[in-house]
């Protein structure tokens, strides 16, 4: 005899995905090919390339990347912000700013910083900058990405030789265009909870249909 989810079992299982839709929004950064992820215990209580808007801002490194096998090694870090950022009205100075003061206070480096310019679309909007700064007995470029979400921003920060730009723009252009914040997958997923709700409250009319139609029968 075939087997049957019932009814009310269907129903049950559409609430359930759901749910479990509504919950995956972690933040997530894959490694860019060639590549290799930081020990996490190096980055803990880290908040090197996560600038924030003001001298109080808090930020942290949630993960960091470094290139295998180079000596002038490229590197990706991903880190969070706790305070707000519009991506619609903040100046652009204020972000290049930002930066500046971070690179001095936080790594002792002096920099040049290009205003802040929108990018990204779709799942991406983003504000970007780069800084030019020196490190040991080189020169390093910094490129900079901020994705806004309620009351924090997370940052992208890619650091490699200026002389690599053009080797490397593509794959840092995917990594920047690939990373989702939390709270944008949540909406996403969120849609797919309430059109799995939809379906599982459609499931719920169609069984007491039936109950109902048995009983007049």
């Amino acid at each position: 005899m075939r087997a049957t989810l019932p009814g009310l079992g269907l129903v049950l299982f559409l609430l359930c995905a759901a749910s479990f839709a509504a919950a995956r929004t972690a933040a997530r950064l894959d490694a860019p090919a060639g590549f290799e992820r930081l020990d996490q215990r190096l980055c803990e209580g880290s908040a090197a390339l996560v600038p924030t808007l003001s001298e109080r801002g808090r930020g942290e490194v949630l993960g960091a990347f470094v290139e295998k096998g180079r000596d002038e090694a490229a590197s990706l870090v991903l880190g969070r912000a706790d305070e707000p950022l519009d991506l619609g009205h903040v100046p652009a100075s204020e972000l290049a700013s930002a930066i500046a003061r971070h690179l001095r206070a936080r790594l002792d480096l002096a920099a040049t910083v290009e205003r802040a310019t929108r990018a990204g679309s779709g799942r991406a909007p983003r504000w970007e900058a780069r800084a030019l700064t020196r490190a040991g007995s080189g020169a390093r470029l910094v490129r900079f990405g901020f994705y806004p979400v309620p009351d924090a921003y997370f940052v992208l920060a890619a650091s490699y030789p200026p002389e690599r730009e053009q080797e490397l723009a593509a794959l840092f252009d995917a990594s920047f265009d690939q990373f989702e914040p939390p709270f944008a997958a949540k909406r996403r997923l969120g849609g797919l909870a309430l059109r799995l709700a939809g379906f599982a409250a459609a499931g719920v009319l169609v069984v007491l249909g039936v109950k109902l139609r048995r009983r007049r029968d």
